[in-house]
């Protein structure tokens, strides 16, 4: 009888940890998504109010990341986006109007073009 009451006590307390931790993960979760909404990232803080990997025009609501890349903040729908702007992301903001490291590549472009006519 003794056996029983101890295997009894040992799985109410093995249940009571289990619940327990299943709580805490499930509290973290929770503020996971409100610490992310604590960003208070708006479009008129970027530089451009698309993003400049898949080309999504951007609200407050829709930015899900940001960088910041030689002084200028950018906004990204995803991780995934933001991922391939900083593995390259000069090949990203050559592609993208309305920036000055578009305006200025354009303008080196029609000077090499320039030079080849002499």
């Amino acid at each position: 009888m003794k056996k029983l009451v101890i295997v009894l006590l040992v799985l109410t307390v093995s249940l009571g940890m289990l619940v327990s931790c299943g709580g805490e993960k499930k509290a973290e979760k929770a503020q996971q998504p409100a610490a992310e909404k604590k960003m208070n990232i708006t479009t008129d803080m970027l530089t451009i109010a698309k993003d400049p990997v898949c080309g999504m025009d951007l609200t407050n609501t829709t930015i899900a990341d940001t960088a910041i890349y030689e002084g200028h903040l950018y906004g990204f729908c995803s991780a995934e986006c933001k991922a391939k702007f900083k593995a390259d992301p000069e090949k990203y903001l050559a592609n993208v109007e309305g920036t000055e490291e578009h305006e200025m590549h354009e303008g080196a472009e029609e000077e090499a073009g320039e030079e080849h006519h002499h």
